[in-house]
């Protein structure tokens, strides 16, 4: 499972394709990031599909406070900004420059932020299940609820989702699939579109 560290010491947790090692400098990268409450393995078969991977380099970040990334929790709400600014360091640290971002829910709204932050450096975004901009105090209290429910007794920002809510994830937001395949995504349409061009 691999790790980077941004240069403000905060460690976070990647995947790249299962049959892939290292990022190919000669295809674009595509940033996949989850729904809240979701870690990176709710993508796992978009992070996973070969004919996706022909034409981009595919990888996923656990955000903040989701999967095994190690960002300290506190009591504030979710800073999408900070976020969106850490996640840019992530790219930074893996010396990606320019990427297309496919982000699916809380994923969606820091794919915005970050295109808003640093508009050069995102080719294309594909947003789906977009929420609001903005909380409702309703939805604050229920998130809030929800992180302490998920949260890792380590204490470290890492959560102890159980794999079964994860895999009910992938079946919510991404229809049906079975042993890992699924039949049709937003992002394989997106690829798609993407080779007619």
């Amino acid at each position: 499972m691999p790790y980077i560290k941004t240069s403000d010491d905060l460690t976070f947790h990647y995947a790249l394709p299962s049959f892939q090692a290292s990022i190919d400098p000669q295809k674009p990268t595509m940033l996949l990031l989850h729904p809240r409450i979701f870690d990176l393995h709710v993508l796992d078969p978009q992070l996973n599909c070969e004919r996706l991977s022909k034409g981009f380099n595919l990888l996923a970040v656990d955000h903040h406070w989701h999967g095994l990334t190690k960002v300290p929790m506190d009591s504030d709400l979710y800073d999408f900004k900070r976020v969106a600014k850490d996640l840019l360091a992530v790219m930074d640290a893996l010396k990606i420059t320019q990427f297309h971002l496919f982000g699916v829910q809380v994923g969606a709204i820091l794919g915005l932020r970050m295109a808003t932050m640093a508009p050069n450096r995102i080719l294309s975004l594909l947003l789906c299940s977009t929420p609001p901009p903005q909380e409702s105090p309703q939805n604050v209290q229920t998130y809030r609820a929800m992180r302490e429910v998920c949260r890792d007794s380590a204490g470290d920002g890492t959560d102890s989702i159980p794999q079964e809510i994860v895999n009910a994830g992938k079946w919510i937001y991404f229809g049906s699939h079975k042993d890992g395949s699924v039949t049709t995504t937003p992002l394989m349409i997106f690829s798609e579109l993407t080779c007619l061009t």
